[in-house]
């Protein structure tokens, strides 16, 4: 989970919030299974740290995704 966090924040800024990545690019870059990955965003999603879409992710909790990281 604090991979995924961490890539997301890396990513996406407060200016630019949503990265035009599937969950296969993510796990992709982070050497992982996509399908850990799709768990781990669905997660996420279901704590309103993110939004995603087909080929979209929209960080929507910067302050959640940097508390994972503690």
């Amino acid at each position: 989970e604090q991979k995924v966090a961490d890539f997301l924040l890396s990513e996406t800024d407060e200016k630019t919030s949503s990265i035009p990545y599937t969950h296969g690019d993510v796990a992709e870059c982070l050497a992982m299974h996509r399908v850990t990955v799709s768990r781990i965003m669905e997660k996420l999603k279901n704590e309103g740290a993110v939004d995603y879409s087909r080929g979209m992710i929209r960080v929507l909790d910067r302050k959640g995704l940097e508390e994972i990281m503690k």
